[in-house]
């Protein structure tokens, strides 16, 4: 399981058609948003999106989302946890995040 807590003034985009995630790393590579994915179940909150996997073999994996600024300011957004969801002594967390929505 991967909760990733969302910054105040800020909303997840459900409707994800003609969108596109651009590689930052080399900009003429993009993907559509199901082609990135091979997690079980995805749950869209207020507060958090939380990703579910039944299996995830060693490596490195990408989850992304799209949300949409609604209200400038700056935020500090909580570190996203991953874990085994019935074994919770099994997780690692990411860095806290400041983010900046400019008007």
């Amino acid at each position: 399981m991967l909760e990733d807590p969302l910054a105040a003034g800020v909303e997840v985009v459900l409707d994800t058609r003609g969108y596109r995630i651009i590689d930052p790393n080399d900009p003429s590579r993009h993907e559509t948003i199901a082609s990135q994915f091979s997690w079980a179940n995805r749950e869209n909150r207020d507060e958090k999106v939380s990703f579910f996997a039944s299996r995830l073999p060693a490596g490195e994996h990408r989850f992304s989302y799209i949300f949409r600024a609604q209200i400038p300011g700056l935020y500090h957004v909580m570190p996203a946890v991953g874990a085994l969801m019935y074994y919770d002594e099994v997780r690692g967390n990411s860095e806290e995040l400041r983010l900046r929505i400019a008007d």
